[in-house]
This record gives C-alpha cells, structure tokens and sequence, in this order.
C-alpha cells in the first residue's frame, strides 16, 4: 500500500465564478488534507494570484470571465506574461461530450486533466508532490 501523500503545503488556485462551486471544491480538498486554496472568482483575479503568489496547482472551472476556462489555460501555457507555463492545470465541467473533451485536450502543450461533473479525489492522487509538497511533472 503507498504511503499516504501530505497535501498540507500544496498551495491550490481555485478560479470559479461560482462562490458555491468554490466552497464544495475546498471541502474536497479539505478532506485530502487540509490543502491551503485561494479562491477566485475572476480569471482576471486568478492571473493577479498567479503573478503575485507561489501557487502549485489551479483548478478552473470551464465557464469563466473575462477570460473562459480555455483561453485562461492559452494564457498560463502560451502567454510570455505567464508565470509558470508548466503549472500543473485540472479544468473542470460538466462538459463530457467528446467535442468538448477533444477542444480542452488541444488547449493544452503538455497535460490536462478533465474532470466531469464534480472533482475526484482519485484525479488529485496522481498527482506527484516532492517532500515540500511542490507539485511534479509526471
């Protein structure tokens, strides 16, 4: 069995325009172990945090403003602006048609996880941390 993962020190972004979504997205996290999450409701908010703030993982929701869930990852992986183009990205929505599914794949240069409907604890378990809880390329 592997030993459990202490997700106390990973630093998680979390961009949705719904505060609701937000607070059920901590809870999850809270359960892996008390993750430190800083909420934003705007892409525009969530770029500040990124420029302004360590962070190891963002978790955004598809249907944001200004920017949507999509062209907020461009920017995070294309833009000369962006802080860290290899930070870890989870897109979540309820989108799991195949159209949608392939459209989020191509956003991406290096990984993305999709996730359907509600966050899986099992999608943030594989992700790897070092000993700092600095999230891994995989």
């Amino acid at each position: 069995m592997p030993a459990k993962i202490d997700f106390s020190q990973v630093r998680v972004l979390i961009v949705d325009p719904n505060p609701l979504s937000i607070e059920l997205t901590c809870d999850v996290l809270a359960m892996m172990g008390g993750l430190t999450a800083r909420r934003c409701l705007t892409t525009d908010r969530a770029l500040h945090v990124l420029r302004s703030e360590p962070v190891d993982i963002v978790i955004t929701e598809w249907n944001t403003a200004p920017l949507n869930g999509l062209q907020f990852i461009d920017y995070v992986r294309n833009s000369p602006q962006s802080p860290n183009r290899l930070l870890p990205i989870l897109l979540m929505t309820a989108r799991s048609e195949q159209p949608y599914v392939v459209q989020a794949r191509d956003r991406q240069t290096e990984r993305l996880n999709l996730l359907s409907e509600r966050l899986c604890l099992e999608d943030l378990e594989t992700l790897s941390f070092d000993r700092s809880g600095n999230c891994l390329r995989g």
